[in-house]
């Protein structure tokens, strides 16, 4: 069912065990394709491709922008549904880069603070350190109206990527934390990491949507 739901549209998907990050990014993406929706768009055609890469201060709180920058090309050309889901996938992959590979906080520390009501402190504490705080994460986007590649790479030990949670279990979407690869695999059409696990890559597919799109 919560798979289902997903899959109808983020927006619909607005309950109960979503995170406060969550809920914001799916009203943040709803607002903008809005405002989108409001402007003359560009003719499918005149978009060709684009590629910038983006080097990330170790901060949540900049993630919004960092997606919205990856994402606002395609507006023009993508359904609210797919920028929304889209978004919430980058922002998952962000927020991990952020918190779990260059702030080092791990499944047992976040459930802890959590538990505890100080996850934010923790946030801080870490933000505020050095070492781990001058951290960047880098985000390259390469987009064509066929499809959307995006790579997050942050300057953490990275983690055991073959041992994750199953993706595909229904399960690990209701989590409490922890359900972050399993929305960005509901999402994306492929996923990958490098061996190390600090680099993770995203492929949307959107030929559906644009059949008539150059290469």
């Amino acid at each position: 069912m919560a798979v289902d739901a997903l899959r109808a549209g983020a927006s619909n998907f607005v309950k109960k065990p979503l995170s406060l990050e969550e809920i914001l990014f799916i009203v943040r993406a709803h607002e903008r394709m809005l405002q989108a929706e409001k402007r003359q768009k560009l003719p499918p055609g005149c978009f060709v491709s684009e590629k910038k890469i983006l080097h990330l201060t170790t901060n949540p709180a900049i993630v919004y922008s960092a997606v919205h920058a990856a994402t606002h090309t395609l507006e023009d050309f993508l359904s609210r549904q797919e920028i929304e889901s889209m978004s919430l996938a980058l922002s998952e992959a962000l927020i991990n880069a952020v918190e779990h590979g260059n702030l080092a906080i791990g499944y047992e520390d976040k459930s802890e603070a959590l538990r505890e009501n100080r996850y934010q402190a923790l946030l801080d504490e870490r933000i505020q350190n050095s070492r781990l705080g001058s951290r960047v994460v880098k985000l390259e986007i390469d987009l064509t109206p066929k499809r959307a590649i995006f790579s997050i790479e942050d300057e953490g030990d990275g983690f055991d990527w073959s041992n994750r949670p199953d993706p595909t279990d229904p399960e690990n979407l209701l989590r409490e934390h922890g359900r972050g690869l399993s929305i960005i695999n509901l999402f994306m059409d492929e996923v990958w990491f490098n061996e190390k696990g600090n680099r993770i890559g995203m492929l949307k597919r959107l030929a559906e949507q644009n059949e008539d799109a150059v290469e």
